[in-house]
């Protein structure tokens, strides 16, 4: 279906960058439970006992239950708009972290917190920022959902270190209230003076201007053969990804790292992901972003290649940190810039809600999968080549992609604008 809306004008990003930069710290609260949990779990398992399979189960049912959420948030989102959506988001989700201090013995109380954790994390999802940034922009979309997605990056280099200092400082519980309070103190009053959309394909919010939605429906969306290959290959990636990410922090310590070296590594893994997340964007704008999803799903399996090696070659560790923040931070852009493009934004809501729980899914199997094969045989060694095997399974349907005329039709607008500028 063609797209009713001309490429906006340079001037979008005048208009824009609200949108992206309050995006920014959104996307970085939203992550803060995954990329500090590595950090807790010797704390915690010391402390009650259990297991890491049992610890990393609360992580398993938030994203069971953001599985479902995600789907419902994509509604609201079509309906309402992201930026009312964000701020209750921001406000449940700070109150979860600060309630996972409360824990005690109990493993179902443990379980319990995570589950009203996800109904805040639910409302924090990619597509309620994609939905702002496709509304918000048009010509340079890629570029601006790579810089707002970019908050993941940040966040999985600074939360593993600050999480270890304010262990080692305070304890974990008075750590999980300081993260908490990042969210309440922070991020939901930027959210609420700068979320702002003036230019917007979504209706709902007031601060949004309405016009009609472009793009194919819900139906014809869901029947797509392109949409369930997306929805394939983010799953295994993403159950793949989380399950090295939860767990590399882990995998260094026991191969002689202190809490603090291997946390700091994680700082690799972050600035790695802004650089990915950044070269993917400039590069689906100028470039066919198919051809860049191809590269973007191929990074991993380098980096889980190169972690086999680790327990012989401990200085390759830079190696696979790198790897995995290029591969993390650029898949994640690829996939929602493309989303956009090929579906459009009337039904993005809801269609891009069923890939973030796809996500969601895939990201509570992952680590508690990688869990159970360290309980069950001592070592991650079973963990990395399984994950070796789930990437290259990922990369079989982004290769069997193929173009729908949405993103025919961007590039003929984009030429003809590029030929009338000239």
């Amino acid at each position: 279906m063609k797209d009713r809306h001309p490429p906006l004008p340079h001037g979008e990003w005048r208009n824009g960058w609200p949108v992206v930069a309050t995006s920014v710290l959104g996307v970085a609260l939203s992550v803060v439970h995954f990329y500090s949990l590595g950090v807790f779990l010797e704390p915690i398992q010391r402390e009650f006992g259990w297991t890491r399979a049992q610890i990393t189960g609360g992580f398993a049912i938030y994203s069971i239950l953001t599985t479902v959420g995600s789907v419902v948030v994509g509604t609201f989102v079509d309906r309402v708009g992201p930026r009312r959506v964000a701020l209750v988001g921001a406000i449940l989700y700070s109150a979860g972290l600060a309630s996972l201090a409360t824990a005690d013995g109990n493993i179902w109380g443990w379980w319990m917190r995570w589950a009203f954790l996800a109904a805040g994390g639910s409302c924090l999802t990619a597509t309620v920022w994609s939905t702002a940034i496709g509304a918000a922009f048009s010509r340079h979309r890629g570029l601006a959902i790579a810089i707002a997605l970019s908050g993941t990056a940040i966040a999985s280099g600074v939360y593993p270190l600050t999480a270890g200092l304010m262990i080692e400082a305070f304890g974990w519980r008075m750590a999980y209230v300081g993260l908490a309070s990042f969210g309440l103190l922070i991020v939901l009053p930027v959210l609420f003076l700068f979320f702002r959309i003036h230019r917007a394909d979504v209706a709902g919010d007031p601060t949004e201007t309405i016009v009609p939605l472009s793009g194919v429906s819900f139906p014809e969306g869901v029947r797509s053969a392109n949409y369930r290959r997306l929805l394939i290959a983010t799953f295994l990636f993403t159950l793949a990804i989380t399950a090295l990410h939860i767990h590399f922090v882990p995998i260094l310590m026991g191969s002689g790292w202190t809490t603090q070296e291997a946390a700091g590594m994680a700082i690799m893994i972050g600035i790695s992901m802004v650089v990915g997340r950044v070269s993917a964007g400039v590069l689906i704008d100028r470039f066919n972003p198919l051809m860049i999803a191809i590269g973007a799903f191929m990074l991993p399996i380098f980096a889980s290649g190169t972690l086999i090696l680790l327990p012989t070659y401990p200085a390759l560790a830079i190696v696979v940190a790198i790897l995995l923040g290029l591969s993390s931070g650029s898949e994640v852009d690829v996939v929602g810039y493309l989303a956009t493009r090929f579906f459009g934004l009337k039904s993005f809501g809801r269609l891009f809600g069923i890939i973030t729980g796809g996500w969601a899914l895939a990201s509570s199997i992952g680590p508690v999968a990688g869990s159970f094969s360290y309980d069950a045989f001592g070592s991650y060694e079973v963990m990395v080549w399984s994950t070796l095997a789930m990437f290259v399974l990922a990369l079989i349907p982004i290769l069997r992609l193929r173009r729908l005329p949405a993103l025919d039709y961007y590039r003929a607008t984009s030429s003809t604008s590029d030929t009338n500028r000239a």
